[in-house]
């Protein structure tokens, strides 16, 4: 666009010249004038098509890149073109609990100590291969024992047709499928004790009507609620 103002300008410019000098100015110099002109909107014909030239070529550069990323969702890998991805992050929680008064329900003149409590304390590394192959793997240390919540790989062939195996969440209990952040307390209520919470099997699951209806089928080991 300013290249374009550059060459109106300068056409503008030339046409002032020409006429102010056309009285005493020779036939000859109008045409030198004419084609200086031409020469000038050629150059400038030629600096819009390298502009554009490297323009496409730094958004193939960019496009083509891999690029880190890290922020509130924590960190992560990705490839240029999306198709492969790690993702480092994580959960940690912390509760602080502090009793007031001389002594604890049941007992008299003994002080309950105030405590810190690490609820959840959980790595949680994801990737992406070819961009329809996922993996997650989630430990947890928390209460100085070490269990693995989540060791599972899927394939999103389309978004209709998924298949998933390993450990992970059963589709049962609403609650229970919610993710720890997106929780409204830090504890889930007491319904989430009557389904289990983690569990090795197989599951074939998706969306259909754009995303209105959700279905899961699996076939799991099967635990004891809770």
């Amino acid at each position: 666009m300013q290249s374009s103002y550059l060459s109106a300008l300068i056409r503008a410019l030339a046409i002032a010249i020409i006429l102010a000098s056309a009285p005493v100015a020779a036939q000859e110099d109008i045409s030198q004038l004419k084609q200086q002109i031409e020469e000038l909107e050629r150059k400038v014909r030629l600096l819009q098509d390298r502009q554009a030239t490297d323009t496409e070529a730094a958004r193939t550069r960019v496009k083509g890149a891999d690029f880190v990323t890290a922020g509130h969702e924590g960190f992560g890998v990705t490839s240029g073109d999306n198709g492969f991805e790690l993702k480092l992050h994580g959960d940690l929680q912390v509760d602080s609990r502090s009793y007031h008064g001389t002594g604890s329900p049941g007992t008299s003149g003994t002080p309950a100590p105030d405590t810190l409590l690490v609820r959840r304390a959980r790595p949680i590394i994801e990737a992406t291969l070819y961009d329809i192959y996922d993996f997650r793997m989630m430990p947890d240390f928390a209460g100085s024992q070490t269990v693995l919540f989540d060791a599972y790989g899927q394939a999103r062939f389309t978004p209709q047709f998924q298949l998933r195996a390993g450990k992970f969440k059963p589709p049962v209990g609403l609650e229970q499928l919610q993710v720890d952040d997106n929780l409204f307390f830090a504890e889930r209520s007491l319904a989430t004790d009557l389904v289990p919470i983690r569990d090795v099997g197989f599951q074939v699951q998706g969306e259909i009507l754009e995303g209105k209806v959700a279905y899961a089928l699996g076939i799991f080991n099967g635990v004891v609620d809770s």
